[in-house]
């Protein structure tokens, strides 16, 4: 149960569940392209991915100096990703926030060359 408990807490969060939900969408993300998609700043963005990635809900990987961040859609989180999806089309407010992140992700002012790279693999 205490995992479940920390699971739901980490949604909890407007920022962690908009991200959580960009996520979902997305093969996977750099910080920057979190940070510009949501509009929110680097220090947000890092400490709710820590939260999120703490609960099992995203992990990550290095490519050099840069990290990318994914959801974990398989086993226990499965069913959460479903309805996390499910809200994003229902929650008008949540929807709009994702549409208008897809489309800043889409524009990527990310100067990295990596991001773009990941981008087009995935």
């Amino acid at each position: 149960m205490a995992d479940t408990v920390k699971l739901l807490k980490a949604l909890g969060d407007p920022v962690r569940l908009a991200v959580f939900s960009l996520l979902c969408g997305q093969k996977e993300l750099c910080v920057c392209d979190i940070t510009a998609a949501l509009d929110i700043t680097q220090t947000h963005a890092s400490r709710s991915l820590g939260v999120l990635k703490n609960s099992g809900l995203v992990k990550d990987r290095r490519d050099g100096l840069w990290m990318h961040y994914s959801a974990v859609k398989t086993g226990y989180n499965a069913p959460v990703a479903g309805f996390v999806a499910a809200m994003s089309t229902s929650d008008k407010k949540l929807g709009g926030v994702l549409k208008r992140a897809k489309e800043a992700v889409k524009k990527s002012i990310c100067p990295k060359k990596q991001c773009e790279s990941v981008r087009k693999r995935g």
